[in-house]
């Protein structure tokens, strides 16, 4: 048999494409399913051949439509909607797929109800803690509101399963109810042999510090860049872009560490694991996180590493780094720590490759791919 999945992602796969992020199986652990449409809500999608590696062995149909409407533009929604079961119906997957509690986790569950098919979704993040200030945006106000009162509710509702990325966003789920054999922890998916190498620990006159992430009002890469005050034999490579970028830059400007800061706003994702291996430390600060993999990636390199103690970061880390207060003189203190003590980087760096092999990517794949297995033949 033919086994067919229906792919919600989270947004239009040409951004991944123009990103670098095309990862290996993601829509398709272990080479489960021999078929998967995927629909997008955009009028541009990326051609299937460029996405291919995203699914696998499994042949490709991508059917892009157009700009999501929420349901508060009603006639807009209901157009959309009916368009989209019209698809969906034709398609007749045997699981939907979707990567969020939001208005596209609404709608593939809805569609799941609606047709009676499984319906499988992932939190990456936990919703709770992105509330916006909703004093300065009032169409966040109310996408917030249909979100907390109509999507998250009817997506945790009517869900076959929930895939939570972390032990922390448990959390998330038991708070709105959720019982506990719906839910199932699977860490995203790092694979351990793309970051490995032979790492010397040797003591130098300058060390080479990387953080990576998204340069929003979620991470806190400012706090990195303050530390870099209290550390003048280290040199920062910060990967990542977003709204912050012009902000930090000028930061770093400002505080006179700019000729030893490195933007870099873009790295495919096969050549990421080079910046890991030309760096001697990994920091990452951050307000709130979901899991967040550069992280388990600087683990799978051996690097020494040092976060803030947020959950899920701590989490992730497991006793292989050092964990901090948010604050630019706590990372100062523990950089330098490591720097000071080449024996206590050695060692923290073993652990974490220990640890990243623990939680290899390969390993989830399977866990995922048996949890498919489960839904697809609920009575083997």
């Amino acid at each position: 048999m033919t086994k067919r999945l229906l792919v919600f992602p989270n947004d239009p796969l040409i951004l991944y494409v123009n990103k670098g992020e095309i990862k290996p199986r993601y829509y398709n652990p272990g080479n489960l399913f021999d078929e998967i449409h995927c629909i997008t809500f955009t009028d541009q999608e990326a051609d299937s051949h460029s996405v291919q590696p995203l699914f696998g062995n499994a042949s490709v149909q991508l059917h892009p439509m157009g700009k999501l409407n929420p349901i508060y533009y009603y006639i807009r929604f209901q157009e959309q909607w009916a368009r989209l079961l019209a698809t969906v119906t034709q398609i007749n997957p045997h699981c939907i797929r979707a990567y969020n509690s939001d208005l596209i986790g609404f709608l593939a569950a809805r569609l799941g109800h609606t047709l009676g098919i499984p319906m499988v979704f992932s939190n990456h993040i936990d919703p709770d803690e992105f509330a916006p200030d909703q004093s300065k945006n009032w169409k966040l106000k109310i996408w917030w509101w249909f979100s907390k009162k109509i999507y998250e509710p009817y997506s945790l509702r009517h869900a076959t399963k929930i895939i939570n990325v972390t032990h922390f966003l448990n959390n998330y789920c038991q708070r709105h109810g959720v019982p506990s054999h719906k839910t199932e922890v699977i860490y995203n998916k790092v694979y351990a042999r793309q970051f490995a190498i032979s790492r010397n620990y040797a003591v130098k006159t300058t060390y080479r510090l990387l953080t990576v992430g998204k340069l929003c009002s979620q991470k806190s890469p400012a706090t990195i860049i303050q530390a870099l005050c209290e550390l003048p034999n280290v040199r920062l490579t910060l990967i990542g872009n977003g709204e912050d970028y012009v902000m930090l830059k000028r930061l770093a400007q400002t505080l006179k560490v700019s000729t030893r800061v490195e933007f870099i706003r873009s790295v495919p994702h096969r050549e990421i694991q080079r910046h890991y291996a030309e760096s001697d430390l990994f920091a990452l600060a951050s307000h709130y996180e979901g899991f967040c993999i550069p992280v388990l990636e600087a683990m799978a390199s051996g690097l020494p590493i040092v976060v803030n103690h947020k959950e899920p970061l701590p989490e992730v880390l497991g006793e292989c780094g050092l964990v901090v207060p948010n604050t630019p003189s706590a990372f100062a203190s523990a950089i330098r720590y490591l720097i000071n003590h080449r024996a206590e980087r050695e060692r923290f760096g073993q652990l974490a490759i220990q640890r990243a092999r623990s939680l290899d990517g390969d390993l989830m794949e399977q866990r995922e791919k048996a949890l498919y297995e489960g839904i697809l033949n609920p009575s083997s």
